[in-house]
């Protein structure tokens, strides 16, 4: 809790990199357009509510309507017999949205003759209206599609577009007197179902014999208001006077040019590097781990457990935020912190030997691992202090000394005594990871983009319709053949090709990695479609430096993927495989030897 309090300040969000010279310029330019937004929303909005009021007035003054008020279950409208081939039904609003019907669903709409319904499919009606993106992702739009509507079915509903317009044909020039429409029809009458969408409110029914001429024959004025907000949107257009919507429009254009001119100023640079602000309150004991029993007040200070090794630091509990931080990181980078020198330390052993001196270099408390070597451990530490907490001359020295150059030869008697080579008897043989497993094989075929910076790859297609989705390649193009630094990790997404290799999922930490051994593993590598890319890269590489000349082109394979010369035998079995099956068979084996895949 103390920790917690010293971050108290800090939450998720963006945060402003910009000097204040740059703050200053970019509100010079901002603020005057902003100012003039506000006063014209004002305006606006006073003109509305001017409108509002008097569009109530009017319609107080209606007294009554000849039809029910709009349902989602079912909704008839009669009109006087007339002759039509088409029928145009434009919704003007949903129950959602009084100035638009876009998004609306309808499962079922029907045109009637005294007798029939010819808007259904079966008796050679035919349905139009814009399909959704939605309907879009289904072959000829099966799912949401305008079809779904007089298809005689219930339940399945038409995604209402732009422009929200149901056009129904009829197969012959028909005498209609009236209209059905429905939301949700098979439910009950006063039920209510969440998650279907809204359904239409407003709507004008329209018929032509030609498509070119259009008669009007009923509307939803017969109806009463879906609700307060339908109702001001229904009798403003009665109740507002030509100069007061020459002036609305004016407003509107205003406000939409000045909202492009702020959109075209460039921002200020943000980064995802957390906000900062005063805490709003004081951090306080969870009491069983729940913030609803509040215990005891805490104020940041350190951790008390290192106490007795380190000079602790503590700050009165309406201490500044930056002041919270600081302190933390000054006691964090201490000399004096036995701590923090020996974890990095580690870390740096950890990933040149694969395995730390403590092999939890996350957890150095008592449900952690015991160093195998605490004197060097110390020692590293110091040395790290001494250099200043440089990371480069630690390296230097590690990767110079007799440990780290020693063979990874094994040796039975030392093996039964430490076959975990934890007492680094031996250079401690080690399977490369997943992105390394790639980076290597585009880097032996002389495939890997060395290009620094820029926009990252993927190696999967990112979907999003209700739920976000990732489908990987099946092919790898030139275009991730980076190193894999640079690919786009997904949370809980498989990459093809890497998931197998232990590449850990990106939700949450993973200070050390897992080595698994499986068959999927070895199937993955020999026969995945980079794999087999990369043999062919390969072959084109040796053949096109050593053209008409297989053994030097064996030789110049085994120099790129080994860092080595082939022995007399590997040369004689590597032309039998390529006088056999070719030299991609070749590249292959080589790309899914262990020699390749392992450090030692």
């Amino acid at each position: 809790y103390r920790m917690r309090a010293a971050f108290e300040g800090v939450t998720h969000g963006e945060r402003t990199l910009a000097t204040e010279t740059e703050k200053q310029t970019h509100a010079a330019k901002v603020k005057p357009l902003e100012t003039r937004r506000d006063a014209l929303s004002k305006e606006k909005a006073a003109l509305d509510k001017a409108i509002a009021a008097r569009a109530k007035d009017k319609a107080a003054q209606v007294a009554g309507y000849a039809l029910p008020k709009i349902t989602r279950h079912f909704n008839e409208h009669r009109f006087a017999p007339v002759a039509a081939r088409y029928l145009k039904f434009k919704m003007l609003a949903h129950s959602d949205n009084p100035k638009s019907a876009a998004n609306g669903r309808i499962d079922e709409f029907e045109v009637w003759t005294n007798t029939r319904n010819v808007a259904l499919a079966s008796n050679g009606g035919k349905a139009k209206g814009v399909t959704t993106r939605q309907a879009a992702d289904f072959d000829s739009g099966s799912a949401y599609g305008v079809a779904l509507v007089n298809d005689g079915k219930f339940g399945e509903r038409w995604f209402v577009s732009n422009p929200a317009e149901l056009t129904i044909e009829f197969a012959n020039t028909e005498t209609i007197e009236r209209i059905v429409f429905s939301h949700d029809r098979t439910a009950a009458p006063d039920s209510i179902v969440s998650g279907i969408g809204p359904f239409v409110t407003e709507y004008q029914v329209l018929v032509s014999r030609d498509v070119n001429e259009w008669q009007a024959v009923a509307d939803s004025s017969a109806r009463p208001p879906f609700n307060e907000a339908h109702l001001i949107e229904r009798f403003a257009r009665d109740v507002t006077s030509a100069e007061e919507k020459q002036k609305l429009q004016s407003l509107e254009a205003e406000l939409v040019q000045i909202n492009r001119e702020l959109k075209a100023i460039q921002p200020l640079p943000l980064a995802w590097a957390g906000k900062f602000e005063q805490p709003k309150a004081t951090t306080y004991v969870h009491k069983g781990g729940d913030p609803m029993r509040r215990g005891a007040d805490v104020a940041p200070a350190s951790l008390a457990v290192l106490s007795g090794a380190l000079k602790p630091f503590a700050l009165p509990a309406d201490a500044p935020e930056g002041e919270r931080r600081l302190a933390l990181a000054n006691w964090i980078a201490s000399d004096e912190n036995p701590l923090t020198a020996r974890v990095i330390a580690n870390r740096i052993w950890h990933y040149h030997f694969g395995t730390g001196l403590v092999d939890t270099p996350s957890d150095f408390g008592f449900l952690g691992g015991k160093p195998s070597h605490p004197a060097l451990l110390d020692w590293l530490a110091r040395r790290l202090q001494a250099y200043g907490w440089r990371l480069k001359p630690l390296h230097r020295e590690i990767l110079l000394s007799q440990t780290y150059q020693q063979s990874g030869a094994h040796r039975d008697e030392a093996a039964r005594l430490d076959g975990g080579t934890r007492l680094l008897w031996r250079f401690p043989p080690r399977r490369l990871h997943a992105e390394e497993i790639r980076d290597t094989l585009l880097a032996v075929t002389g495939k890997l983009d060395l290009k620094m910076g820029g926009a990252g790859f993927r190696l999967y297609r990112y979907l999003e319709d209700n739920v976000a989705t990732y489908v990987p390649l099946d092919q790898h193009g030139a275009e991730t053949y980076r190193r894999a630094v640079y690919h786009q990790n997904a949370r809980s997404s498989l990459i093809d090709g890497l998931t197998d290799f232990d590449l850990p999922d990106n939700a949450g930490a993973a200070p050390s990695r897992i080595t698994t051994t499986s068959p999927l593993q070895a199937l993955t590598l020999l026969n995945h479609q980079f794999t087999l890319a990369m043999a062919d890269a390969l072959a084109e590489r040796v053949k096109k430096e050593f053209p008409n000349n297989e053994a030097a082109q064996v030789r110049r394979a085994f120099a790129l993927a080994f860092q080595r010369q082939a022995t007399r035998e590997e040369e004689t079995a590597a032309l039998q495989l390529i006088a056999k099956y070719g030299l991609r068979a070749f590249g292959r084996a080589l790309l899914n030897a262990n020699e390749l895949l392992y450090v030692n």
